[in-house]
């Protein structure tokens, strides 16, 4: 059934029982016809019997009344015509009643014949006086009313009381069945019309909600119900239901993914909370999805409480995207320059959001500003130095003495050796920072590296009454000489630079956690607790907090350099400072095989 559409299927429910009950009509009209045949054949069956009873008992009646020849000779010719006349009135309505049975019409008219036989016999004794011959015709007139009174005529009048009997039966046994045809016909039908009506409507009642089961479903992210089968309508949205679950589902995915993937952080915001995020959170502010979900949005921005509210308050008001800049706190604690677009939604009741980190080009802006101001002021400074020193040796070469254009050239030399030790530190910062600078680890004596480098910074702390105190150590680390060197000569050159004169910069290392830390300490005025995240940023330069203004600045590389070396080898870098009682710079170095083994 389910393979006929729903429309053939009622349709069907309503042919079939029609079609038995017109079945069901045509058999009652046919008992009905039955019946009424039995009806009419038993009437007739009887209007013959009665007649041939009747003219059986009108001759009966005539014998009585003529049942001697005296009596027969005494009656008049009237008598005996109004008897016969009697007689063929009633075999005319034999006659009418046997015309289509041509057997009994043969019948009647044979016993007619002698029945007017009899009637001329009477008339010939009625007519005789010869008492011999009236005797004779008696006898044979006798003969003959005995035949035809107590033979034929019983016989014909007993058969059809007998089939008139029968037709009666037979009628009311046709009734009988009539009612129980209708009876149970009707029922049956009824039954039957309940049966499958109520089966089609339970299967059209049981798909449908099937349908409304899986529309639910769809709307609650759960597993659908299988297809239904048949080829019916139902069968068919079923499928198309399915088909389109199947497409949204992978368009959905196709979102999901694209969003997923995604770069930027994308959120929904509900009432100041977030209700869903991707997992580019957990790049751009560290959380996980699951951390984030639920929390404030005023909590992760980095900016003051009045203007975190007045940014929240303002999500809703925003009904076209719009772009703008926000401050956030990384769940390690630092801040991450964001820019939002956002777009209310009247509908979901949520903001949803597109958020770009742009930190690295807030650096890069940053970070043009610093090359901007180095080339202003690091760069311009020598050049122009280098300027001057050209011009008065091309315009005083006749006139300056020797002793003059020797310290011309030095002052020129230092300047040249400044840009060049400028350039080489930018370009060291970039192989490091790009990956193209690469260590070669080797057993490095830290009693050599401290020698080589209060070599070369003896002469300065010399020049500030300074007192170089490196502890003696027998540690060997793994790692570049070179770098090393380097690491510590601008560590104990800002330690000098920034000591008062007459203090002591102290030099020392042991061993931390399976690495060798190196603690270069000094007695300046250390360094403000905002600025020790900030340190180690290039051309960043600690101003007030770590002593006088220098008359020699560096060039804000010197620390960028140390960290992007330590980094190189494995180790780590920072600064432990108290305002007023100096900083020390640590760093740790992996440990040669040698010392591992001891």
């Amino acid at each position: 059934m389910r393979s006929l559409r729903v429309s053939i299927q009622v349709l069907l429910l309503v042919i079939v029982p029609l079609a038995l009950q017109m079945a069901l009509l045509a058999w009652m009209s046919t008992l009905q016809s039955e019946a009424e045949e039995q009806l009419r054949a038993a009437e007739h069956n009887k209007k013959l019997a009665d007649g041939i009873t009747k003219l059986n008992a009108e001759q009966f009646e005539t014998i009585s009344k003529m049942g001697h020849m005296y009596q027969l000779a005494a009656s008049t010719p009237e008598e005996i015509d109004g008897v016969i006349q009697r007689t063929e009135e009633e075999y005319k309505v034999i006659d009418e009643l046997s015309k289509d049975e041509p057997e009994l019409n043969r019948t009647i008219l044979s016993i007619k014949r002698d029945q007017m036989l009899a009637f001329e016999l009477a008339r010939q004794i009625r007519a005789t006086d010869d008492p011999i011959k009236q005797e004779i015709l008696w006898k044979r007139l006798g003969h003959q009313v005995q035949d035809i009174m107590y033979g034929r005529l019983s016989k014909l009048a007993h058969k059809y009381e007998q089939l008139a009997k029968q037709s009666t039966e037979a009628q009311a046994a046709a009734r009988q069945r009539f009612q129980q045809v209708a009876l149970w016909g009707s029922g049956l039908i009824m039954a039957f019309t309940a049966i499958v009506g109520s089966a089609l409507a339970l299967s059209i009642w049981y798909r449908l909600n099937r349908l409304s089961d899986n529309n639910l479903r769809l709307a609650t992210n759960r597993p659908l119900h299988p297809e239904l089968s048949g080829n019916d309508e139902i069968a068919k949205i079923d499928q198309t239901f399915h088909n389109m679950a199947v497409a949204l589902e992978e368009a959905h995915q196709k979102e999901r993914a694209v969003i997923d993937y995604a770069r930027d952080m994308i959120c929904s915001i509900n009432k100041g909370k977030f209700t869903d995020v991707n997992p580019a959170c957990y790049t751009l502010l560290g959380f996980t999805r699951d951390e984030l979900y639920g929390t404030r949005v005023i909590d992760a921005i980095a900016e003051t409480q009045e203007t975190a509210h007045q940014f929240v308050s303002s999500l809703r008001e925003r009904n076209s995207v719009t772009s703008f800049e926000v401050r956030m706190r990384h769940k390690d604690g630092h801040v991450v320059d964001t820019l939002w677009s956002t777009q209310w939604s009247e509908k979901e009741r949520s903001t949803f959001c597109v958020i770009h980190d742009i930190s690295e080009r807030r650096e890069a802006e940053r970070l043009r500003e610093e090359v901007m101001h180095m080339v202003t002021h690091d760069l311009r400074t020598p050049l122009t130095t280098l300027g001057h020193i050209f011009e008065i040796l091309i315009h005083n070469k006749d006139t300056e003495n020797d002793e003059r254009k020797s310290h011309y050239l030095e002052v020129g030399e230092r300047s040249v050796n400044r840009l060049a030790l400028l350039v080489n530190d930018l370009l060291d910062i970039e192989k490091a920072r790009s990956g193209q600078m690469a260590i070669d680890f080797k057993p490095c004596s830290l009693e050599e590296r401290f020698r080589i480098c209060s070599d070369s910074v003896a002469a300065t702390a010399e020049a500030k009454g300074l007192k170089l105190n490196v502890h003696p150590t027998d540690l060997i680390a793994s790692g570049d000489a070179d770098k090393i060197d380097r690491i510590l000569i601008n560590l104990v050159g800002n330690a000098i630079k920034f000591s008062p004169d007459k203090g002591t910069v102290d030099v020392s290392c042991g061993i931390s956690e399976n690495m060798i830390k190196i603690v270069v300490r000094d007695e300046g005025k250390g360094i403000a607790p905002e600025d020790l995240d900030k340190v180690f940023d290039r051309f960043h330069q600690v101003k007030g907090a770590h002593g006088p203004q220098s008359q020699e600045k560096g060039s804000g590389l010197g620390l960028t350099i140390c960290r992007a070396f330590v980094e190189l080898h494995g180790g780590r870098i920072w600064v432990e400072s108290t305002v007023g009682e100096g900083a020390s710079f640590c760093f740790t170095l992996p440990c040669s095989a040698e010392v591992s083994e001891k």
